[in-house]
């Protein structure tokens, strides 16, 4: 009769830790999964940025490459028309 008792009293009381040891269980798991995703997402951001800069970096080197041609050209072009001028002048003088 006591063992009675105490269960009907004990039962409910059994049964919401056991409710409530579950809702913590899932809420853990809940949380652990949004740290992974978190890290995952800031790993894959990291991993985007390292790529947007390495892109940067070689768009800057090619840039320079080509200005550096360009500059080249220019001052071929310049003194190409020197030698034509010098050509020229002396073509004047004879």
């Amino acid at each position: 009769m006591q063992l009675e008792k105490f269960m009907q009293r004990a039962g409910p009381v059994i049964e919401g830790v056991i409710d409530e040891n579950d809702q913590m269980y899932f809420l853990n798991n809940r949380d652990q999964a949004q740290k992974r995703n978190a890290e995952k997402k800031a790993k894959a951001e990291a991993e985007a940025q390292r790529i947007a800069d390495s892109m940067m970096q070689a768009m800057e080197a090619e840039n320079a490459a080509k200005m550096d041609a360009l500059r080249r050209e220019m001052q071929a072009e310049k003194d190409a028309q020197e030698a034509a001028r010098m050509v020229a002048q002396r073509e004047m003088e004879e």
